[in-house]
């Protein structure tokens, strides 16, 4: 007779999340070289499982979503969601499915950093 290990639902979605956690690691730190020694601290890691938390909570669920959120976040700051009163607008219109919310969070993160970079070239700070 063969035992096997069972896991719990929890236990699974546990192990879910810590691998997707790890997979933002490797991307960030990727395309990122100061990533690295934020995100392998135990601090560092508390903050991505943090963000997670938080974009988990404006109802984003699917994986490229979710990355698409802590992307911004890492790009923009943790406090992007508070700081910036479009972003919060997106994230908690009621009327936006999660992937219309982190479409319209990635387009106007990309547009902020397209003007911060149009903003350098004609010689504003």
């Amino acid at each position: 007779m063969a035992s096997g290990l069972t896991l719990s639902d929890q236990q699974v979605e546990t192990l879910a999340v810590e691998g997707f956690l790890w997979k933002m690691t490797r991307i960030l730190t990727q395309s990122d070289p100061k990533a690295g020694p934020v995100l392998d601290t135990a601090e560092g890691r508390q903050t991505l499982r943090q963000q997670y938390e938080r974009a988990r909570g404006y109802g984003l669920e699917a994986e490229r979503d979710l990355g698409r959120y802590i992307v911004t976040a890492w790009t923009m700051g943790i406090d992007f969601d508070r700081r910036f009163p479009a972003m919060s607008q997106i994230l908690n219109d009621p009327a936006l499915s999660p992937t219309d919310k982190a479409d319209a969070v990635e387009r106007t993160a990309l547009t902020l950093f397209a003007l911060l970079a149009e903003g350098r070239k004609d010689g504003a700070a």
